[in-house]
């Protein structure tokens, strides 16, 4: 600083300028520095702060959570060729870059135990509720479209997990064993149940836990497992009595039921065949059957799943792959259905763009639903009138007429 009446320079701890004896903050005897020095050392702490912000950010984004998103747009963790990066620097673990081995095997095993009791608890406590199915190989809560990670678990509070059970990075899988067993590396049961399994990469392949205990599996060969679970996604179309599809389904669904039946839905994308039928003259008891398509013509897959409460569960556990888009809107194993004398009662032509599941007017009090653009109407006899009740998507009318237990039949594809 320097003082205003005799240009000496005055040091900030004193009181009085030494060469004229002026009391320095008398009437602000001071002199600052130029006010550019000050701007400059101002904007080159924020190009500063700025600079590591972004760094830090960038660092954020690029930092990824079990190799993908959790997300409710379902994308799937690690859909590359291979779901784990080789190491580069194997030979030398304690080198930069490489397979962290900082914990003993046992303590590595403890952690694994701990994250997978906590997502065994999880699903264990919700399973009624909460369909939880293996997405592309994940634990994936498919009411909420979330997949189950070590970090979600952590934010369950009733879960004991620590920062060190996030330290690395623990996979959560569901798997079934047998397809794990096949492998001469791995020890498991040739069980076909989808299990949990908590996995960690090591230096010589990945580590896993389950129910059945630890072991291991070559990288590769866990590649190939959950690259199989990968759903084969597709548009479901909806085919009529006179389509190849549609007769192909008949003469295979034929090879499965023992009487004639009727085809009350049908759908189909370029890998599945998804059909329910019921016993001719029973509307009320219907079945479901899934074929694959081939160029030799229609597998069967899978049956016997109509009471099932989440039929996503039952499928997936059988057609890890499925895709789930060609299943119909009603759940039979929680809609109400009666027999109907249909061919009595209604002159009905399959139209794709109407939905399979209707109220009946057979019923007391008769309900009887309108389909109009865009208007789904619920109407009901009330004294002397008639009750209408109006909604503007068929995912709601449908959960109305299921919530009010009425009794519902479902219309022939055919």
């Amino acid at each position: 600083m320097l003082c205003k009446k005799c240009n000496e320079v005055v040091q900030a701890s004193e009181d009085v300028c030494k060469a004229c004896g002026t009391p320095v903050f008398e009437a602000h005897n001071i002199k600052r520095r130029p006010r550019v020095l000050r701007y400059i050392v101002v904007v080159a702490v924020l190009i500063a702060s700025g600079a590591f912000v972004y760094l830090y950010m960038q660092d954020m984004i690029n930092f990824d959570f079990f190799g993908g998103s959790a997300q409710a747009d379902v994308e799937i963790p690690g859909t590359d060729d291979d779901f784990f990066v080789e190491q580069t620097q194997e030979s030398d673990p304690e080198a930069e870059g490489a397979v962290s081995t900082v914990r003993d095997q046992a303590t590595r095993q403890a952690l694994l135990a701990d994250v997978h009791a906590a997502a065994f608890s999880y699903v264990t406590q919700l399973s009624l509720a909460v369909p939880f199915i293996s997405y592309g190989g994940y634990l994936f809560n498919q009411a909420d479209g979330v997949f189950i990670t070590a970090q979600v678990l952590a934010g369950i509070y009733t879960l004991e997990l620590t920062e060190e059970h996030l330290e690395e990075e623990k996979l959560v899988l569901f798997l079934r064993p047998s397809d794990l067993a096949v492998f001469d590396e791995v020890n498991l049961p040739d069980t076909s149940q989808m299990t949990i399994f908590v996995g960690l990469e090591t230096v010589t392949g990945v580590g896993l836990f389950s129910v059945f205990g630890y072991t291991e599996i070559f990288r590769e060969n866990l590649n190939a497992v959950i690259s199989s679970y990968l759903p084969l996604e597709g548009d479901a179309l909806r085919p009529q009595a006179l389509d190849a599809v549609f007769a192909a389904t008949r003469a295979a669904v034929s090879q499965q039921e023992s009487s004639s039946f009727d085809v009350r839905y049908l759908a189909h994308d370029d890998n599945f065949v998804f059909v329910t039928v019921s016993t001719r003259g029973q509307s009320h008891i219907l079945r479901h059957h899934i074929f694959l398509r081939g160029a030799a013509g229609l597998t069967h897959l899978l049956s016997d799943f109509e009471s099932a409460r989440h039929p996503h569960v039952a499928i997936n556990q059988a057609i890890p792959n499925f895709n789930f888009a060609l299943l119909p809107e009603f759940i039979l194993s929680q809609t109400h259905l009666i027999e109907v004398d249909e061919y009595g009662v209604f002159d009905h032509h399959f139209d794709p763009l109407l939905p399979p599941l209707f109220a009946s007017a057979a019923a007391s009090p008769a309900v009887a639903l309108v389909i109009l653009p865009d208007v789904w109407q619920v109407m009901r006899p009330m004294g002397d009138g008639m009750f209408v009740q109006e909604f503007y998507s068929w995912q709601e009318t449908e959960a109305f007429l299921i919530q009010s237990g009425f009794p519902l039949y479902i219309l022939r594809q055919e």
